[in-house]
């Protein structure tokens, strides 16, 4: 850490420094605008450490380094903006990591149903081989790069009325993400569903098109869907993960040294993103019981009942990937 705080404290008073393949002079980096919109709300924790990352990076590079960026979905939805930086309309994006399997099959492992047991497993698979398996799959079928894994709470469902059982789903209508991996979920589990994107479901649940929505307690919370129902299923049934991700081409054409700053910077911001967001979990849920909501789980017997009826789709999953099933033994064996 001090040999990093020296070379950086030598690269922005404009000391030439080694790199290790060249000698660079700081003021020979060029200024750099980042066009960086993302589409997650203003209050949610992705967004408000990606608003973090961004300053450390401007801060650190002298202001050199600056960003073009708007939140909210003001210039798209994930889908939109992740095409967007796969293409290279943008440079970077926050998205849900969900929306990489259209072009990814691999991370469908990751987002499979009811995979994740807790925190402790969900830090042990994004900080070890899975997450590394992950990135140079994504680099590897795409023109972007992951950089770093945001928490953003294991999903939940609220609904207008309680829901407590499998027999109180079945055929009940909820929205959810045009991704495989939730429909196949769903329908596994009874669900009727549509798919809708996240900006139209408010408006949606509130005229009665739909009576469920699922994401995390803190999507849920700051997005006022408790104004519209008041029971929440804590199915845990996936963990919502952003991830930062960058286009490739405009990647690689930085120089190492800004590489280094914004990488460093992620890896600073890390573990104090993971932590908040456990530790928000109690919060979400105290503020919407404030507010009237109600909170469910399934008994036993459902839990049961649940691993099964997701099994055919785990099964569907992993055959279509290279070492799909070996990959879900992994993980599993990482669950403490």
């Amino acid at each position: 850490m001090k040999k990093m705080k020296k070379y950086l404290a030598l690269l922005l008073t404009g000391v030439t420094v080694f790199t290790g393949a060249a000698m660079v002079s700081a003021e020979e980096l060029p200024e750099i605008k980042i066009v960086a919109p993302t589409a997650g709300p203003a209050a949610n924790i992705e967004t408000l450490y990606f608003e973090k990352w961004m300053d450390l990076v401007t801060e650190r590079t002298d202001g050199k380094v600056t960003f073009d960026y708007t939140n909210g979905g003001a210039l798209g939805s994930y889908a939109e903006l992740m095409d967007g930086v796969n293409i290279g309309a943008y440079d970077m994006t926050v998205t849900d990591m969900s929306q990489l399997e259209i072009n990814v099959p691999e991370i469908k492992i990751a987002g499979l149903p009811f995979l994740m047991k807790n925190y402790d497993h969900l830090k042990a698979v994004y900080e070890g081989d899975t997450w590394t398996w992950l990135q140079d799959c994504v680099s590897s079928q795409t023109n972007m790069k992951m950089l770093t894994p945001y928490f953003c709470g294991f999903r939940e469902i609220l609904s207008v009325d309680k829901l407590a059982s499998l027999e109180d789903c079945k055929d009940y209508l909820i929205r959810v993400p045009q991704v495989d991996a939730y429909i196949k979920s769903f329908e596994s589990l009874g669900f009727k569903y549509t798919t809708l994107s996240w900006s139209e479901c408010y408006t949606s649940m509130q005229t009665g098109v739909i009576d469920a929505v699922e994401t995390a307690l803190m999507s849920l919370y700051n997005s006022g869907f408790y104004e519209l129902g008041q029971y929440v299923l804590l199915s845990n049934h996936m963990q919502a993960v952003n991830t930062v991700i960058v286009n490739q081409d405009f990647w690689n054409g930085l120089p190492e040294e800004y590489q280094t700053i914004m990488t460093d910077a992620f890896e600073e911001l890390r573990s104090q993103e993971w932590e908040e967001c456990i530790a928000n979990e109690d919060s979400y849920r105290a503020q919407m019981e404030e507010k009237g909501c109600e909170f469910s789980e399934f008994g036993e017997e459902d839990q049961a009942k649940v691993t099964e009826l997701v099994k055919g789709y785990w099964d569907e999953v992993t055959a279509e990937i290279d070492g799909g099933a070996e990959k879900v033994d992994e993980i599993l064996a990482l669950a403490k």
